[in-house]
């Protein structure tokens, strides 16, 4: 495979043609700020990629973008919602802040909007100009001249949104930590934060004893009262849940099983069951179960962070 994509594949350039206005739309996005991911689906190593992006007039060099899917560090595939979630896992972005930009409805559109992503549906011809779809022209322009990202809304929550979110952040967390050596697993980069094992650790015990339980007390007793939990132990208190790193990384995502199994039995009139909450008042089924989601990202974000600064 090796030589293949080194001396064969290059060859097939000719099949492809660049689209003039991408490199403007990239160069422009990354001149804004906005972080890029290269969600192309994950069915061809890196090198594979690197030289599409090339063909394509784009930056082939990986570090110019948040993240580029590939073979190799996704665990999901389109049209799976939970791709698209374990991507927002990776580079710690809520649904309602990302837009997928696709010409495929059922691999981009379809998955992207369930999981709560705006998208932009890439057409080959040049439309009337409806907002959330068209050429590549016209979402270049839509963005540069009518400042058009500032004016997306974010997309109402869904219970077909939730168990991808869930499986997704497994695969983004289990992404991160192929990154981690062995002697990375206790360091303190930051001796007021948590260790990469004490946030899996962390992850683990809230699965069992908040995050599920929760959703079970709204659904066991009408418009509960619930209270949020004591604040987890500081850096310098909290004990490992086990020594090996991976294992308390596999015992969470036998958790989060067990979670989603339980979520498949709600009907759906049980999403919208209210709860008052101590600190977010007024609360549904539905909005818990989004925020352990949320939950998950703030840590995946905290242990990408941690990882970044470990030596």
């Amino acid at each position: 495979f090796d030589y293949y994509y080194a001396h064969l594949y290059p060859s097939l350039v000719h099949c492809s043609e660049q689209v003039k206005v991408a490199p403007l739309l990239i160069e422009y996005l990354l001149e804004q700020g906005y972080e890029v991911v290269i969600a192309t689906n994950p069915l061809y190593p890196a090198e594979a990629i690197r030289q599409r992006l090339a063909w394509a007039g784009l930056p082939d060099d990986f570090a110019a973008y948040k993240l580029v899917t590939t073979g190799d560090n996704m665990h999901f595939a389109k049209p799976d919602p939970a791709y698209y979630a374990e991507i927002l896992g990776r580079i710690g972005v809520e649904p309602d802040e990302a837009l997928m930009v696709g010409d495929d409805p059922v691999n981009d559109i379809q998955p992207a909007a369930a999981l709560g992503m705006n998208t932009y549906h890439i057409l080959h011809h040049h439309s009337g100009g409806i907002a959330t779809s068209g050429d590549l022209q016209q979402l270049y322009e839509q963005m540069v001249y009518h400042n058009w990202l500032e004016t997306l809304h974010p997309p109402s929550l869904n219970s077909e949104a939730i168990e991808p979110e869930l499986r997704g952040n497994i695969g983004a967390l289990f992404g991160m930590l192929a990154e981690v050596k062995a002697h990375q697993w206790e360091q303190h980069p930051d001796p007021e934060e948590w260790s990469i094992l004490q946030i899996v650790c962390h992850l683990l015990e809230s699965e069992k004893t908040v995050q599920r339980p929760r959703l079970q007390h709204i659904l066991a007793e009408d418009n509960p009262f619930l209270v949020n939990p004591h604040p987890p132990a500081g850096p310098r208190e909290a004990l490992p849940c086990a020594v090996d790193g991976w294992l308390s990384a596999e015992q969470f995502a036998q958790e989060r099983v067990k979670t989603m199994e339980w979520l498949r039995q709600l009907q759906p009139e049980d999403w919208q069951r209210p709860a008052r909450h101590s600190i977010f008042g007024l609360t549904t089924m539905l909005e818990m179960a989004h925020f352990t989601a949320q939950h998950d990202r703030l840590h995946l974000n905290q242990l990408c962070q941690t990882l970044g600064r470990c030596e």
